[in-house]
């Protein structure tokens, strides 16, 4: 994992979520509301954890995201914070069933790692999210943004 894998996703985004099971891919600034935290910068790894029967919030590692995402069909639900990438496998393979995708209107200022300047992202940023997730979410990203499901 690099440096700048270890960005947190902002409080006005993790407010706004459910408490989880299971954040799979934190470190020690994370802001999610999670049962079980692993965190990557201190070597853990929660893709060797069973994600069966569990909520999963995953901020993954932008260095490789797709082991996190052949991994989310695993979870009992699952909602990842990506950016809007179409053209990749990761993408097809979070979008491949009935999902639904959370398009952030404005670009989104992630809590950046000790020493790197922070910057808002510069590409869009997304939610994509299985049934259960997203009735867990409930209208709480009203004014952010807009869903679009895929069936």
């Amino acid at each position: 994992m690099s440096d700048h894998d270890a960005w947190c996703t902002p409080r006005k985004i993790t407010k706004r979520l459910p408490l989880v099971d299971l954040d799979p891919c934190s470190n020690s600034r994370s802001t999610v509301r999670a049962r079980r935290s692993v965190s990557l910068e201190t070597g853990g790894n929660g893709l060797l954890l069973s994600w069966r029967e569990l909520s999963v919030f995953v901020n993954p590692p932008y260095s490789d995201v797709l082991p996190w995402a052949l991994k989310a069909w695993e979870a009992a639900s699952f909602c990842f914070l990506v950016n809007v990438d179409p053209s990749t496998k990761w993408w097809r393979t979070l979008v491949e069933w009935p999902t639904y995708t959370f398009l952030f209107r404005d670009r989104i200022r992630f809590k950046a790692p000790p020493g790197i300047e922070s910057s808002s992202n510069d590409r869009a940023q997304c939610l994509i999210c299985d049934p259960g997730f997203r009735l867990a979410i409930g209208d709480s990203f009203r004014g952010l943004g807009d869903w679009w499901k895929r069936e």
